[in-house]
């Protein structure tokens, strides 16, 4: 038994292992996911909502950007809240979300790889007043989104 729990803690130590951050079944392998097929509804419902049927005028807007930006809302959601961006976004819950955002910037990131004839870059980032705690294991795994910043300071 201690020998399991040196072990542990050396993996831990080591970086490893990493601490279990929304539930204890976290699993934040990354491998290509290809399905969209959630993110693609997300965007034609809110295509019917911004652009009814009829209307004449043209109409431009990013889905996956809008979809992005609320999945980085809903790790910091809890309850009722979590439930309805969930169900808006046509996610599971937030390591199932988690991973599959991680996916989805691997594909990108090896579609890139593979062509000089464009550049897909998406910009996201989840500002929090730097007052407030933030869970380690969720700061450390949203390092490249998550800001901290004094919501006080009138000159940002």
């Amino acid at each position: 038994m201690r020998l399991a729990v040196t072990a542990a803690v050396l993996a831990a130590a080591l970086g490893l292992a990493r601490p279990q951050c929304f539930s204890g079944r976290d699993d934040f392998s990354v491998k290509i996911n290809k399905d969209i097929s959630g993110i693609t509804d997300f965007g034609l419902e809110l295509y019917r909502q911004l652009a009814p049927p009829g209307s004449p005028e043209n109409f431009f807007f990013s889905p996956f950007s809008i979809w992005m930006a609320f999945v980085l809302a809903y790790f910091g959601t809890g309850g009722e809240t979590a439930a309805q961006l969930q169900r808006a976004l046509r996610v599971g819950d937030q390591v199932a979300t988690l991973k599959l955002w991680r996916e989805l910037e691997a594909l990108y990131e090896r579609r890139q790889a593979s062509t000089t004839d464009y550049t897909f870059s998406t910009a996201n980032r989840l500002y929090v007043d730097k007052n407030l705690p933030v869970r380690p294991c969720v700061a450390e795994l949203l390092r490249t989104e998550l800001q901290k910043i004094d919501f006080k300071d009138v000159r940002i």
